[in-house]
């Protein structure tokens, strides 16, 4: 493993441990199970986003504006990551009940209580020019698992 992956890894680990933290403290009705689903959730959603910003699919920097005003994690969820289940089709941004979607929406997510003390240096590392733990220009594009493969998609309906 190179040194950036264990770095990304690193800082990856840091946003999963002050998310849980903050969640848990201000979102006391959350149960252990949801808790951990939401911070996972949180996590891809923050990944997924950056990989599309650096291959130009999403805005440039969108992320960091959205960390320069009030109510970051409740803007994170309503503009880019609605946006995103919009465009992209994909599970991971379903937060609304669809005809013929047999899975679930996400409705926890998006009520959290997540303070802006602790979800704005988390998009704020995310776009870091200084450390870019997901810089593209940093190293040469590697294959990407299937849950990161970019591109705008279909009608969900017809995935297996």
């Amino acid at each position: 493993m190179d040194q950036l992956t264990k770095t990304s890894l690193k800082e990856i680990d840091r946003w999963r441990a002050d998310l849980a933290q903050n969640i848990a403290i201000r979102n006391k009705d959350l149960r252990p199970d949801d808790l951990e689903t939401a911070v996972q959730r949180i996590i891809l959603r923050l990944v997924f986003l950056r990989l599309a910003e650096e291959r130009g699919m999403e805005p440039r920097e969108q992320l960091l504006s959205i960390s320069e005003r009030g109510n970051v994690f409740k803007r994170f969820v309503d503009e880019p990551c609605r946006r995103a289940g919009r465009k992209y089709k994909a599970g991971l941004f379903h937060f609304e009940a669809e005809d013929g979607v047999s899975e679930a929406p996400d409705r926890v997510t998006p009520d959290l209580v997540v303070d802006d003390a602790v979800f704005k240096p988390i998009l704020q590392s995310s776009e870091s020019k200084a450390e870019q733990p997901f810089g593209a220009k940093r190293r040469p594009p590697a294959p990407q698992p299937a849950v990161f493969i970019l591109r705008p998609c279909g009608d969900r309906r017809n995935s297996p």
